[in-house]
């Protein structure tokens, strides 16, 4: 089965949304996209290109699901926080390594074995704590600062294609996909 357009674009806009949240996006997303090809046929335009033009206008889709998520992002705008999203899933994988080089240089300085697997436990904690704060506060002042949100000249070319339908695995119950 070959995935359309906008078949890619909304799978694109789904993947940003919870999954309560899923099945009306894509009825209304269709919906939208369906009615603006249709009014772009009418007035001349080849289906290919009123397809594009439309998914154009609508811009980024991921941008365009933060708008429909069912959560608040009142702090970072919904232009900023996919990319936020991302980076603090990046930094939640630096303390575990800090830890367990750590416990690894405590253990092999001689400390007893339950010594060397708490005490790093100070240092993980609070290097996770810092490490979100400081990215959050990274984010807000990127959007704070930036007067003009562009779409970055997002275009349907940057469209992935559409992943099959596969059932859900546990990296989606763990990190929000």
């Amino acid at each position: 089965m070959i995935a359309t357009l906008t078949d890619r674009y909304v799978a694109a806009a789904l993947r940003h949304v919870s999954c309560r949240a899923r099945p009306q996006l894509e009825r209304e997303l269709r919906a939208v996209i369906t009615s603006e090809i249709a009014e772009r046929t009418a007035l001349g335009e080849s289906t290919c290109e009123a397809e594009y033009a439309t998914l154009g206008d609508l811009g980024d889709p991921r941008l365009l699901a933060t708008h429909y998520a069912d959560r608040a992002t009142v702090l970072i705008s919904p232009e900023t926080y996919p990319d936020y999203a991302r980076a603090l899933r990046w930094a939640v994988a630096v303390p575990p390594v800090a830890y367990t080089a750590a416990a690894l240089a405590r253990r092999g300085r001689g400390a007893s074995p339950s010594a060397a697997l708490v005490e790093p436990l100070r240092l993980a904690l609070t290097m996770a704590a810092s490490l979100a704060v400081a990215v959050t506060a990274w984010f807000v002042l990127v959007d704070r600062v930036r007067a003009d949100r562009p779409d970055g000249g997002w275009t349907p070319d940057a469209l992935l294609p559409a992943p099959a339908r596969t059932r859900t695995d546990h990296r989606q119950l763990i990190f929000f996909p």
